[in-house]
């Protein structure tokens, strides 16, 4: 995956949809690939996690730009 040096101001910071670009690549890699069933539940739970710190980020995005 790729990766950027996210600054304290969101400044650099990758945009949403280039890290769900991301991951949707990632997960088709993985599903590609012959792994043990345990890798694919690990991959399958740290994406599930990603995706909802993403939403939580993006709320408190939505929340600073109402104010």
């Amino acid at each position: 995956m790729k990766q950027k040096e996210q600054k304290t101001d969101g400044e650099g910071a990758t945009s949403f949809n280039e890290l769900d670009e991301e991951l949707r690549r990632f997960g088709e890699y993985i599903d590609a690939i012959p792994v043990p069933a345990e890798t694919r539940r690990l991959w399958e739970q740290l994406q599930f996690q990603l995706v909802r710190q993403l939403e939580k980020q993006k709320e408190k995005g939505d929340d600073k730009e109402r104010k």
